[in-house]
């Protein structure tokens, strides 16, 4: 990343690297995962937890817009791709390289099992194919000090952020090539295509200053004790949820975790559309009774530098009574 600019959230960095790499390419189209979620704007926030009767196939899912009141372009001017379908996504990459200004793209990390070696090929075929890609890093940066792309080692050409590097604060950033970022540098006459990218409180000092104590407090110490807690946590959970007999997948990267109730490995939309949803909720329910408030899948566990060992212990105690219960 050469440069950054700041935004409010990470819809606002989500909208306006859109409009970068449409400028940057040409291009018009975009696309992106099912089931991923990039922000509350019309470009993108299609398919992103579509009803299966309107997903269409699992190889060529359907563009399903989020809300009424949606551009009718929202559906023609997106591509959806499908999750760990190497031979899908190429073909489908293959045929509209021509129209695609950018991929989206959000490895999910603690949140899908995901390969590695899926980004590695979604990275790969961008380049290979002359389309931009744009990391949505506004939840993945949990995985690790350089976030999913340091995590998986790969280097996109634009990154969004947004939530923990405002340390609390209303925020959003976009970085990435000086190539890509001049795009929104309106005081340079290059002859190429600019984009005005601004806002009222885009940058303020009190975010800024939040956002700067929070990154210099995620020393090598504090991941370490994440990493730490999160394992405790992820073989611990296994360990209940086998006691119990009760098929549970868990899925963490960095400082997210996930229990999901299935059988079957939870590397896309549809399987994670599978789980058993009401023992889910039943769970839920009786944790929260018990004195432990988790997030709902996939954003279950997001741990924080204060959680301590008596916390992970806590929970799986709980949990351990909750599904003797069940």
């Amino acid at each position: 990343i050469d440069k950054v600019r700041f935004t409010n959230s990470g819809t606002e960095s989500s909208l306006h690297a859109t409009r970068i790499v449409r400028a940057h390419s040409g291009k018009q189209k975009i696309a992106k995962f099912e089931g991923a979620y990039h922000g509350s704007h019309d470009a993108v926030e299609v398919s992103s937890a579509p009803p299966l009767n309107k997903a269409g196939s699992p190889e060529m899912p359907n563009a399903v817009p989020a809300w009424p009141g949606m551009s009718k372009d929202s559906e023609t001017d997106i591509i959806i791709l499908p999750y760990n379908d190497i031979e899908s996504v190429e073909a489908i990459l293959t045929e509209n390289k021509d129209e695609i200004a950018g991929v989206f793209y959000d490895g999910r990390a603690g949140m899908l099992d995901i390969p590695v070696e899926f980004s590695k090929f979604v990275r790969k075929i961008t380049k290979d194919l002359g389309i931009l890609m744009i990391m949505d890093e506004v939840v993945s940066f949990r995985a690790g000090v350089g976030g999913y792309q340091g995590y998986a080692g790969i280097e996109p050409d634009l990154s969004i952020f947004g939530k923990v590097v405002g340390g609390g604060l209303p925020v959003g950033a976009i970085g990435g090539k000086s190539k890509m970022m001049d795009v929104v540098d309106t005081t340079k006459e290059t002859g190429s295509p600019t984009v005005n990218q601004s806002g009222s409180f885009s940058g303020n000092n009190l975010t800024l200053a939040a956002g700067l104590a929070t990154l210099k407090a995620l020393t090598p110490e504090a991941y370490s004790h994440l990493d730490n807690i999160t394992n405790q946590l992820h073989v611990g959970m296994e360990e209940v949820f086998n006691q119990a007999n009760i098929p549970c997948q868990v899925v963490s990267v960095g400082s997210m975790l996930n229990p999901f109730i299935s059988n079957a490995p939870i590397r896309d939309y549809r399987a994670l559309a599978g789980i058993d949803a009401d023992l889910t909720n039943r769970i839920h329910l009786g944790l929260l009774l018990k004195g432990v408030h988790i997030g709902r899948v996939p954003m279950s566990f997001c741990l924080s530098t204060p959680t301590q060992d008596s916390d992970i212990q806590k929970a799986l105690d709980a949990l351990t009574e909750v599904l003797g219960e069940a």
